[in-house]
């Protein structure tokens, strides 16, 4: 009875050391490729752009794609589809100007992902906007017997843009070609931004692009000028002449208007501050229904004697 449990013992034992050999020789050569770390490059993987801060566009060209070099597991690896892989950078903490930021990777767990390039310079620039009011352009011309006025409905202009182009606008300007324009009208016209130089600036946003503007055309009429003289010189002195230069301008109104003016007058001139020659520059003083004259001013001249 000893003997026969002596001699399991001994079978068990040997057994027992059989399955380890056993054991140890199968993880020496046992297959493990299913688990081995493998890679895949994939190029082309769209590249997407995400969080731009409120009030920021950007301003160079960027990478629509970028390669993207995949780590892991080949049983893993075999799963993945390259739709199923996308590239970004987050600008959410971005600012005006430029810096490089990280590419990210968006893939299946249990995988490491390296894009190139790895990080990309993105350049961002602040929007602006702000109002302009109208300059109307164009509306004199070499024929001093016609005058044109105009206003333009709305009286300015909304302009969006980036910084760059933003800061060199100096004028919204209209220009009115009134060579073609034989009677008052309404017109639609195109808004130009220029600079300081007189260049045209683009690619900003006017808003509106095109206003109305409406043209009035007035005839003119030469009419002589006389000086309105009022007072008397102080005593012991008495004005010897009075002479009026230009000595007649053009008035422009109405036609009808025009039919019934015979001459124009300065401004009062009070003659008793004067006791020597003097020479004035006088504002004209227009008819009610005049819309302008060919100038503003006038010089008088006085002689003076004692």
């Amino acid at each position: 009875m000893g003997n026969k449990l002596f001699r399991q013992n001994v079978t068990m034992h040997v057994l027992a050391i059989l399955l380890a050999i056993a054991l140890w020789s199968y993880v020496k050569t046992a297959d493990f490729s299913a688990r081995t770390e493998t890679s895949v490059n994939w190029d082309s993987v769209p590249l997407e752009i995400r969080d731009i801060p409120a009030g920021l566009r950007l301003t160079n060209e960027l990478p629509q794609t970028v390669n993207v070099l995949l780590r892991g597991s080949a049983s893993v690896l075999e799963q993945v589809l390259k739709e199923n892989v996308l590239a970004y950078v987050s600008l959410s903490d971005a600012s005006e100007g430029v810096g490089q930021y990280v590419v990210k990777v968006i893939h299946p767990q249990g995988l490491n992902a390296t894009p190139t390039p790895g990080r990309i310079e993105v350049r961002l620039e602040r929007e602006l906007t702000a109002d302009f009011d109208l300059q109307l352009q164009g509306l004199k011309t070499g024929d001093q017997s016609e005058h044109f006025s105009a206003t333009a409905t709305p009286a300015f202009v909304k302009v969006t843009g980036l910084r760059s182009s933003f800061e060199r606008v100096w004028q919204a300007q209209v220009i009115v070609n009134v060579a073609s324009i034989k009677q008052s009208s309404t017109l639609q016209l195109p808004v130009k931004l220029l600079d300081v130089k007189g260049n045209e600036v683009t690619g900003l946003l006017i808003e509106p692009g095109v206003v109305e503007v409406d043209v009035v055309r007035s005839p003119g009429k030469l009419l002589p000028v006389v000086a309105d003289l009022q007072g008397q010189l102080p005593n012991g002195h008495s004005l010897e002449s009075s002479h009026v230069e230009p000595e007649s301008v053009y008035v422009y109104a109405p036609a009808e208007i025009l039919a019934t003016l015979e001459q124009i007058y300065t401004e009062p001139i009070s003659l008793g501050e004067f006791t020597e020659d003097a020479s004035l520059s006088v504002k004209l003083s227009l008819p009610n229904e005049a819309v302008a004259s060919s100038r503003e001013d006038v010089q008088v001249k006085l002689k003076v004697s004692k």
